[in-house]
């Protein structure tokens, strides 16, 4: 099964492994936009068809009629060349799609998928307020429904500026008063959010005992009211009956936090301009506007994992004209694609003509001065390795192709002091299970531990010694440089920082399925600089899914505060708050609960040799699947914000991920 892929792998290694521009040259994109490529999967697709129909049709023939051996030598001159065989027979089954968790003793999690059923119910309530029926309501709460008001009648501001009003509230500023029926409540919060209004509820616990259970659930709602955008997030308890044969009814409601967010303008904050900026290039609506559905359906690499719709990008000013340009990284089959901004804020495609329109599958580029000369060059890692191009002012020239192991994102700086930029790279999995070497496992297989892998790739530290020579040259110093050191994690991400106010560029690590790493830059008596992983010590460890992490200074006392995106599980919670749960193994128990916390916020107590998690207490953990995550000052108050980009690919059915 490996031979195939590895013969293919060699060929390519053979042929980027050379170094000058005259003799490497990636794939490129020889058409105007991506139909080409389509198209000609399509015949290829057509193509390899019609080879298979005819080599089927001549193994019939020469089955059916290639002569066997002497009659004289045959007992049976009529016998077939080969015996007939009888296969065994499955009747068609009615195995359903998904399996009820009932059956494996979870009755817990079959009701909570009724619950959550009748949340979506409480959603188109809400959303048709003023045409209630009866009949809807009693489906919903059964008579005594008691609940306070959801909108509390006490809040405190905690921000304000000239558009914009955060409020918060704790149980006691409900009030004892409560409302008669569910008609009241949902008029009275339907009212509060206005038109456009939208409902979502994760339950994160539940408890079932006989007729009633109670379950804890996050509640997201945002509307229009006139000129104001309004958002709400709260924490709701909720009492629920039970009646066999019958979805649970809500008793009651308890809210335990709340918060509002009022926008005194019709816009959001931020605003979707991608047409406006590239919809006059030809690959936006014969490529970026299909979606990645479509690729995946008609992509050569099946390989499991390998297609997660995660290519980065960067944004630079690559021709020198005061304006930000913009590299895509794609998907194996599709062409990166580089656009100049032209002075009226659109962009113009110059991906074939700078050379880099490359159809390796990318993850992760950079666009920095490599060489000192005062330009940006440009580095792009792909599924197999890492290719360096030079800027030559109207295209990029390849200098240095490096063959590497699945790497997934790339990050920059002078570890070394010594002026150049040298490059951290993170690798996800490890040589043998490697997507150029051959079919690989799951991430979920058996073989990784999911709290604690230490079966992931090696990430490289790549010394930038170019001035050293007379072409570009980047040496592996991981091992000489100390990172060695739990450097067996399937590692996502990276940033550097000066984490203990020293004067030179720290690392942190963030890893999947096991604790991530805090690298301090330590040099040694001979000048050298050494780094030691700290996580533990420091209590950066963050155990969790690790996907991306952002240095800020968020209380502006002059160290570097760290945020790691990880994933935020709804279900996690709620299956591993039971007490059925492991409950023979309370610390695996804790490590997985963790898991599915979501993100983190650490505080930087460096002067103590440590951080302090005030995730929970920042209200910042929820921030689903974090795939990217960054601080930045959104609304120019001199106080830091946070933008966290998460989700996956979007597929017709809702529950498939």
């Amino acid at each position: 099964m490996s031979g195939k892929p590895r013969r293919k792998r060699d060929r390519r290694a053979s042929r980027l492994r050379q170094h000058s521009k005259e003799s490497v040259q990636l794939p490129k994109h020889s058409k105007s936009d991506a139909q080409a490529t389509q198209t000609s999967s399509i015949h290829r697709s057509r193509w390899m068809a019609m080879c298979l129909v005819a080599a089927a049709l001549l193994v019939f023939v020469a089955v059916r009629y290639w002569p066997g051996p002497s009659t004289e030598t045959r007992s049976d001159p009529t016998s077939k060349l080969v015996d007939h065989v009888t296969l065994p027979f499955y009747a068609t089954g009615n195995q359903p799609l998904e399996e009820d968790p009932a059956e494996d003793g979870w009755e817990t999690e079959a009701l909570s998928q009724q619950v959550s059923q009748q949340w979506k119910r409480m959603g188109k309530l809400l959303a048709s307020a003023n045409k209630l029926q009866d009949d809807e309501l009693r489906l919903l709460a059964v008579p005594g429904f008691s609940s306070p008001l959801l909108t509390p009648s006490l809040s405190q501001v905690c921000y304000q500026d000239q558009q914009t009003e955060v409020r918060r509230a704790e149980t006691t500023d409900f009030g004892n008063e409560a409302s008669s029926d569910l008609r009241t409540t949902i008029v009275a919060l339907s009212e509060v959010v206005g038109d456009d209004l939208r409902f979502t509820a994760k339950v994160v616990a539940i408890e079932q005992d006989g007729r009633r259970a109670v379950t804890r659930q996050w509640i997201e709602l945002s509307g229009r009211n006139a000129s104001t955008v309004v958002e709400q997030h709260a924490i709701w308890e909720a009492d629920w009956h039970l009646d066999a044969n019958k979805p649970p009814r809500l008793a009651a409601i308890r809210p335990l936090s709340w918060s509002q967010t009022l926008c005194q303008q019709t816009s959001p904050w931020l605003v979707d301009c991608t047409q406006a900026v590239l919809g006059a290039t030809a690959c936006y609506q014969t490529q970026f506007q299909i979606g990645m559905n479509t690729w995946l359906d008609v992509s050569q690499d099946t390989r499991d994992d390998q297609l997660l719709g995660t290519p980065g990008l960067a944004i630079a000013d690559v021709n020198g004209d005061g304006l930000d340009d913009l590299y895509v990284c794609q998907e194996w089959g599709l062409p990166n694609r580089l656009f100049l901004q032209q002075v009226d804020g659109t962009a113009r495609d110059v991906s074939t003509a700078w050379g880099v329109d490359w159809l390796d599958a990318s993850r992760s580029c950079l666009i920095l001065d490599l060489d000192n000369d005062g330009d940006q060059d440009l580095v792009v890692a792909m599924s197999d390795y890492v290719v360096f191009a030079a800027n030559r002012a109207d295209r990029f020239e390849i200098q240095l192709v490096l063959e590497v192991n699945d790497p997934m994102s790339l990050t920059a700086a002078d570890y070394d002091s010594d002026g150049d930029l040298d490059l951290h790279l993170c690798s996800f999995r490890r040589s043998e299970t490697s997507p150029g070497n051959r079919q690989h496992s799951a991430s979920g297989a058996p073989q990784t531990m999911y709290f604690n892998s230490v079966d992931g790739g090696r990430n490289l530290l790549l010394r930038n010694d170019i001035s050293l020579s007379d072409k570009w040259l980047f040496t592996e110093a991981s091992s000489e440089a100390g990172l060695e050191d739990a450097n067996n994690r399937h590692s996502y991400a990276a940033a550097w920082e000066d984490v203990d106010n020293d004067g030179d560029q720290d690392l942190y690590v963030a890893n999947d399925f096991g604790p991530n790493n805090l690298y301090l830059n330590q040099w040694t008596e001979s000048g050298k600089p050494v780094f030691v992983d700290v996580a533990s010590s420091w209590s950066a460890e963050d155990q969790a899914s690790g996907m991306s992490a952002t240095w800020g200074d968020i209380n502006r006392d002059g160290a570097m505060d760290l945020y790691v995106g990880n994933m935020f599980s709804s279900a996690g919670q709620r299956v591993t708050s039971q007490q059925h749960f492991k409950p023979d193994h309370p610390k695996v128990k804790a490590h997985i609960r963790r898991f599915a916390r979501g993100n983190t916020l650490f505080v930087n107590r460096f002067s103590d040799n440590r951080f302090q998690d005030v995730s929970q207490d920042a209200g910042v953990t929820m921030g689903r699947w974090s795939w990217s995550s960054v601080f930045g000052d959104l609304n120019n108050d001199g106080w830091l914000d946070l933008l966290v980009a998460n989700g996956y690919i979007t597929g017709v059915d809702s529950n498939d991920l």
